[in-house]
C-alpha cells in the first residue's frame, strides 16, 4: 500500500489519472474522493482543488464518450468531490476529526432542512416526477412494479442526506489514514481514537432529537432524517470509542472484528448501541477514566 500512496502523490498528474480511473470502476469509486482528501491534507486546498478539477474532468470526458453524458461526474463532484475537499481542508487546519464530524453532520443536517424548506414532500416529489418519466418513455406504468420501486426510493431520497455525511466521513478517514501512512505513521490511529464531537454539539443534538422524537411523525418528515443523521454521528463516536477502549486495555482485535461483524449482522441495533455509547461517551468520558484508572 505504501507503493501505491507514494505513486499517486508523485505529482499531480498521477493523482488526477488515478483519482479519473477509479470513478470508472463503481465498487472503487470512492478511493477518488479520498486521493482529493490526501491532495488536501498534504498539500494543501489549492493542489486538492486542482486534483477534484482535473479528475472530474477526465472522468467526464470518459463519460460522454462512453454513455453520452456527465451527469456521473457532476454527481460525483456533488456527493463526493467536494464534500471530501471541504472536510479534509477543515482536518487540515483543525486536526480534529471530532470537529470534521460534527461540522459535516452540522452540513448534513442543514441540506435536510433546506431539502424540506424547499419541497414539503420530497420522496412524493420525487416519485412523481420519476412517474411521469416513466410514463412518457414506457407509455403506461406497472403500478405493482412501482409501487416497489416507489419505497425504494423514498428510503433513498429521504437518506441522502444521511448517507453522504456517513460516505464524506469514511473518505476523510481513508485519506487521513493515507497521509499519516506516508508522513507520519501510527498517527491516524491515535487520532481517530481521540475522536470526540464535544458537549456543544451534543447538547444541540440531543435537543434537535428530543424535538423530533416528540413532535414528528414517526418514520416521516424532516423530524425523522434529522434524528437518522445524530444517531448516524454518534455510531462514528461510538466506533471511535470502542477502538480506543480495547487500545487502553491492551485488548484482543476480536473486540473489534467482533463490533464490525455486528454492523454488518445486525445493523439497526449495533449502529443503536454504538450510538448510544457514543452519545453518553461525550458526556462520562469513558476513555480518560480507564486511562485514569
Amino acid at each position: 500500500m505504501g507503493g501505491f500512496l507514494r505513486f499517486v502523490t508523485r505529482s499531480r498528474y498521477h493523482a488526477i489519472g488515478v483519482s479519473a480511473l477509479s470513478l470508472l470502476m463503481p465498487p472503487f469509486s470512492f478511493v477518488g474522493g479520498a486521493i482529493i482528501g490526501l491532495a488536501t491534507l498534504r498539500y494543501g486546498t489549492g493542489e486538492g482543488f486542482t486534483v477534484l478539477a482535473g479528475s472530474a474532468a477526465v472522468f467526464a470526458v470518459a463519460m460522454w464518450a462512453l454513455a453520452g453524458s456527465i451527469v456521473p461526474a457532476a454527481v460525483f463532484v456533488v456527493v463526493t468531490g467536494l464534500p471530501a475537499l471541504a472536510l479534509c481542508a477543515l482536518l487540515r487546519a483543525t486536526s480534529s476529526q471530532g470537529f470534521v464530524l460534527a461540522a459535516a453532520t452540522l452540513a448534513a443536517g442543514a441540506a435536510i432542512v433546506m431539502l424540506y424548506l424547499a419541497v414539503p414532500d420530497p420522496a412524493q416529489w420525487w416519485l412523481d416526477t420519476f412517474e411521469a418519466f416513466l410514463a412518457a418513455r414506457t407509455g403506461e406504468v406497472d403500478p405493482k412494479a412501482f409501487e416497489q420501486l416507489a419505497a425504494l426510493l423514498r428510503a433513498v431520497v429521504t437518506g441522502l442526506p444521511v448517507a453522504v455525511m456517513v460516505t464524506s466521513m469514511s473518505v476523510v478517514f481513508l485519506a487521513r489514514w493515507g497521509h499519516a501512512a506516508l508522513d507520519n505513521p501510527g498517527g491516524f490511529g491515535r487520532e481517530f481514537r481521540d475522536l470526540r464531537v464535544g458537549r456543544r454539539f451534543a447538547t444541540g443534538a440531543g435537543v434537535v432529537a428530543v424535538v423530533a422524537l416528540l413532535a414528528a411523525p414517526r418514520g416521516a418528515g424532516v423530524g425523522h432524517d434529522l434524528l437518522v443523521l445524530i444517531v448516524a454521528a454518534c455510531a462514528i463516536q461510538g466506533i471511535a470509542l470502542v477502538h480506543g477502549l480495547v487500545a487502553l486495555r491492551g485488548g484482543s482485535r476480536g473486540w473489534i472484528v467482533a463490533m464490525y461483524a455486528s454492523l454488518l449482522l445486525v445493523t439497526p441495533a449495533a449502529v443503536l448501541a454504538l450510538s448510544v455509547a457514543g452519545f453518553s461517551d461525550v458526556w462520562l468520558d469513558y476513555r480518560a477514566r480507564l486511562d485514569r484508572s
